[in-house]
């Protein structure tokens, strides 16, 4: 895929993510947020001509060493995202319902990882 479709992925499954937490289905809402934010991740590295590793684990990691090491928060960021990761596999590969306030919860660090990302990166529907 192509970077404006990985971004096109990211925007689509973010809002997926919302109708799905305004219609209370929750798990669904969990997964999508997450996989969102893996888009985003892709489309990050394809702009900057690089090739996304398929496994979660390994973009996760190559993302964050080869966009956010040099940010404050580093620690805190990575966390963020290996909890919304882990959320998921929880609820789609585990015994984990997913709650309202489990959802919640996914949201909140979804949108402090949106933040902290577009702080360092420019990411808008027009990028």
């Amino acid at each position: 895929m192509k970077f404006r479709s990985y971004l096109d992925k990211h925007l689509i499954l973010r809002k997926e993510a919302m109708v799905d937490l305004n219609n209370g289905a929750y798990n669904k809402a969990v997964s999508a947020l997450w996989f969102s934010l893996e888009a985003l991740f892709r489309a990050l590295l394809i702009r900057e001509g690089r090739t996304p590793p398929d496994r979660p684990g390994k973009l996760i990691s190559y993302t964050i060493k080869s966009f956010f090491s040099h940010i404050d928060n580093l620690e805190r960021f990575a966390r963020i995202v290996n909890t919304l990761y882990t959320m998921r596999t929880q609820v789609d590969h585990r015994d984990k319902i997913a709650t309202k306030v489990y959802a919640e919860k996914a949201l909140n660090l979804y949108r402090e990882a949106l933040e902290i990302i577009t702080k360092v990166y420019r990411i808008t529907q027009q990028s």
